[in-house]
């Protein structure tokens, strides 16, 4: 069976990643920076790289079984995010597969955008791996620096800003929840 069948049973970008980084690389060690690229294209998406003045990227679904579904990347933008749209992109191939989408830049996003960014993030930026690279780098066990994020975000492909948003969205708020549940015993 193949991802793709089963992507819509998700509704959280989180675990839609992960499985999906299960499915992908089975038993192989993960390297990163992970290639959204590649998996595009072992996904049998066909994408280019073209000129769009307001736009991230762009998904054109096949509209038959004989077809293949497009993706274009905006080639003005920076390859980190280049790479975080070939994400977001195959987001989209696996839950909206039935209509083409646009993906503005730096717009008001609603739902589905919010969710591919979300799966994007994830998919380039495991929370495994991610809490691995931010403990290696923590001042004192507790901060992390700019530098340090900066660091990171190199190892995993990603801009500056989306993996500062990831650890403080994602790895801050997971610690201050465990935080607040354990003083309320």
């Amino acid at each position: 069976m193949l991802f793709k069948d089963t992507a819509r049973e998700y509704d959280d970008p989180e675990m839609m990643a992960q499985a999906y980084l299960r499915s992908y690389f089975g038993n192989e060690k993960v390297e990163y920076p992970i290639n959204p690229f590649k998996m595009l294209k072992d996904e049998g998406i066909l994408f280019s790289l073209s000129s769009f003045n307001k736009l991230e990227g762009v998904y054109v679904p096949a509209e038959s079984d004989e077809d293949i579904a497009v993706v274009g990347i905006n080639i003005n933008r920076p390859i980190t995010r280049q790479r975080f749209t070939a994400a977001h992109e195959l987001c989209h191939h696996f839950r909206d597969a039935n209509k083409q989408v646009s993906c503005p830049i730096g717009k008001r996003k609603g739902k589905i955008e919010d969710f591919a960014e979300k799966f994007a993030a994830a998919l380039l930026m495991p929370l495994s791996e991610l809490r691995a690279q931010v403990n290696k780098h923590r001042n004192n066990g507790k901060d992390i620096s700019f530098d340090a994020v900066l660091e990171i975000a190199d190892y995993f492909g990603v801009s500056f800003e989306a993996c500062l948003f990831r650890i403080a969205y994602s790895i801050s708020l997971q610690q201050m929840k465990r935080w607040s549940h354990s003083t309320r015993r």
